[in-house]
Protein backbone atom coordinates (compact mmCIF):
# COMPACT_ATOMS: atom_id res chain seq x y z
CA UNK A 1 0.00 0.00 0.00
CA UNK A 2 1.10 3.54 -0.70
CA UNK A 3 0.02 6.86 0.78
CA UNK A 4 0.46 9.97 -1.37
CA UNK A 5 0.14 13.41 0.19
CA UNK A 6 -0.86 16.40 -1.87
CA UNK A 7 -0.98 20.11 -1.08
CA UNK A 8 -3.22 22.98 -2.13
CA UNK A 9 -0.85 25.88 -2.94
CA UNK A 10 -2.64 29.16 -3.64
CA UNK A 11 -6.09 27.63 -3.30
CA UNK A 12 -8.61 28.67 -0.65
CA UNK A 13 -10.46 25.37 -0.99
CA UNK A 14 -11.49 22.86 -3.62
CA UNK A 15 -14.27 20.41 -4.38
CA UNK A 16 -13.29 16.92 -5.52
CA UNK A 17 -15.45 15.88 -8.48
CA UNK A 18 -14.16 12.52 -9.73
CA UNK A 19 -11.58 9.82 -9.01
CA UNK A 20 -10.22 7.55 -11.78
CA UNK A 21 -7.88 4.57 -11.35
CA UNK A 22 -6.03 3.25 -14.44
CA UNK A 23 -4.85 -0.31 -13.87
CA UNK A 24 -4.09 -3.58 -15.66
CA UNK A 25 -5.72 -6.16 -13.38
CA UNK A 26 -5.65 -9.72 -14.70
CA UNK A 27 -5.88 -11.23 -11.22
CA UNK A 28 -9.32 -12.38 -10.11
CA UNK A 29 -8.10 -12.81 -6.53
CA UNK A 30 -6.52 -9.38 -6.02
CA UNK A 31 -7.58 -5.78 -6.56
CA UNK A 32 -5.98 -2.37 -6.78
CA UNK A 33 -7.90 0.39 -4.99
CA UNK A 34 -7.57 4.15 -4.53
CA UNK A 35 -9.21 6.16 -1.75
CA UNK A 36 -8.84 9.93 -1.28
CA UNK A 37 -9.06 11.08 2.33
CA UNK A 38 -8.95 14.37 4.17
CA UNK A 39 -7.97 14.88 7.80
CA UNK A 40 -9.17 17.34 10.39
CA UNK A 41 -6.45 19.04 12.45
CA UNK A 42 -8.88 20.01 15.21
CA UNK A 43 -10.02 16.53 16.24
CA UNK A 44 -7.47 14.34 14.36
CA UNK A 45 -10.12 12.42 12.42
CA UNK A 46 -10.10 11.41 8.79
CA UNK A 47 -12.92 11.22 6.26
CA UNK A 48 -12.92 9.04 3.15
CA UNK A 49 -14.18 11.00 0.15
CA UNK A 50 -14.57 8.20 -2.42
CA UNK A 51 -13.18 4.85 -3.43
CA UNK A 52 -12.56 2.91 -6.60
CA UNK A 53 -11.26 -0.66 -7.09
CA UNK A 54 -10.25 -2.69 -10.12
CA UNK A 55 -12.06 -5.92 -9.06
CA UNK A 56 -10.10 -8.28 -11.31
CA UNK A 57 -11.50 -6.74 -14.46
CA UNK A 58 -8.85 -8.14 -16.80
CA UNK A 59 -6.76 -6.03 -19.12
CA UNK A 60 -5.89 -2.35 -19.00
CA UNK A 61 -8.98 -0.42 -17.92
CA UNK A 62 -10.03 2.68 -16.04
CA UNK A 63 -12.41 2.66 -13.08
CA UNK A 64 -14.12 5.86 -11.91
CA UNK A 65 -16.14 7.14 -8.97
CA UNK A 66 -17.91 10.49 -9.08
CA UNK A 67 -20.08 10.00 -5.98
CA UNK A 68 -18.12 12.06 -3.48
CA UNK A 69 -18.70 12.32 0.26
CA UNK A 70 -16.95 15.09 2.20
CA UNK A 71 -15.85 16.51 -1.13
CA UNK A 72 -14.74 19.96 0.07
CA UNK A 73 -11.07 20.16 1.00
CA UNK A 74 -9.46 23.15 2.75
CA UNK A 75 -5.69 23.79 3.01
CA UNK A 76 -5.60 22.94 6.74
CA UNK A 77 -7.17 19.50 6.24
CA UNK A 78 -4.22 17.45 5.04
CA UNK A 79 -5.62 15.60 2.01
CA UNK A 80 -4.00 12.35 0.96
CA UNK A 81 -4.55 9.44 -1.42
CA UNK A 82 -4.43 5.84 -0.17
CA UNK A 83 -3.38 3.46 -2.96
CA UNK A 84 -3.71 -0.24 -2.15
CA UNK A 85 -2.38 -2.94 -4.47
CA UNK A 86 -3.70 -6.24 -3.12
CA UNK A 87 -1.33 -8.66 -4.79
CA UNK A 88 1.47 -9.25 -7.31
CA UNK A 89 1.18 -8.55 -11.00
CA UNK A 90 -1.25 -5.61 -10.92
CA UNK A 91 0.37 -2.63 -12.66
CA UNK A 92 -1.18 0.69 -11.69
CA UNK A 93 -0.75 3.27 -14.43
CA UNK A 94 -2.10 6.25 -12.56
CA UNK A 95 -4.77 7.90 -10.47
CA UNK A 96 -6.55 11.06 -11.59
CA UNK A 97 -8.37 13.34 -9.18
CA UNK A 98 -10.63 15.87 -10.90
CA UNK A 99 -11.51 18.91 -8.81
CA UNK A 100 -12.87 22.46 -8.95
CA UNK A 101 -10.71 25.23 -7.47
CA UNK A 102 -12.18 27.98 -5.32
CA UNK A 103 -9.93 31.02 -5.09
Amino acid sequence: MTVLLFTLPGVEWLTVKKLTLAVDDNSAGYDACAYPYRTSPTNLTQAQMAGVCSSGSGGATSHSDSTMDNAQVYPNQGPYLWLSIGGPGIPVYGVTIEYRRHI
